[in-house]
């Protein structure tokens, strides 16, 4: 895949400022709305990464 110039340097900044974009899932985006109208506290005990890659997996 090529970027434009321009691209690569938004990914350089994003690198800079720690910033993760992901492709979130339908179910888990519910999943997380869920969490936090329920209990805000559980939300910040999970291992996000491991939710990401548990929907993330292909089928």
């Amino acid at each position: 895949m090529v970027r434009k110039k321009e691209d690569r340097r938004k990914v350089n900044e994003n690198k800079e400022n720690k910033v993760i974009f992901v492709d979130l899932d339908a179910i888990l985006f519910e999943h997380m709305l869920w969490l936090m109208q329920n209990d805000c506290s559980s939300l910040f005990q999970l291992n996000l990464k491991e939710i990401i890659d548990f929907y993330c997996q292909d089928s």
